[in-house]
């Protein structure tokens, strides 16, 4: 299933740990504290291990493809983080609002 994974955590070690789980999935960094990609129920019980006992807060949000299709982008991405492509390219809008030249 596709999800956002979107986290709030203090603790550096643990921050990088979620991050690097979603990248270990993955998921595509769409801003500092947000992942998106595909996340299997196994793979969100496994995330749950790696962060048990620390303070974290994590939040899974599943999307469909009707949600997909209804994507709007607003802004421009921050460096080193960039929507998944395969988002946009299912996107029947396809619309990137107001973006800024990206360099």
């Amino acid at each position: 299933m596709k999800a956002i994974v979107i986290y709030d955590i203090e603790e550096n070690r643990v921050r990088v740990k979620v991050a690097d789980a979603c990248l270990d999935y993955g998921m595509t960094r769409v801003q500092l504290s947000m992942f998106f990609g595909e996340l299997s129920r196994a793979r969100q019980s496994a995330l749950t291990r790696r962060i048990a006992g620390t303070a974290a807060y994590v939040l899974v949000v599943p999307v469909c493809e009707r949600d997909i299709a209804a994507l709007n982008e607003l802004g421009a991405p921050l460096r080193g983080t960039a929507p998944d492509p395969a988002i946009l390219a299912r996107s029947a809008a396809g619309r990137r609002i107001g973006l800024a030249p990206q360099k």
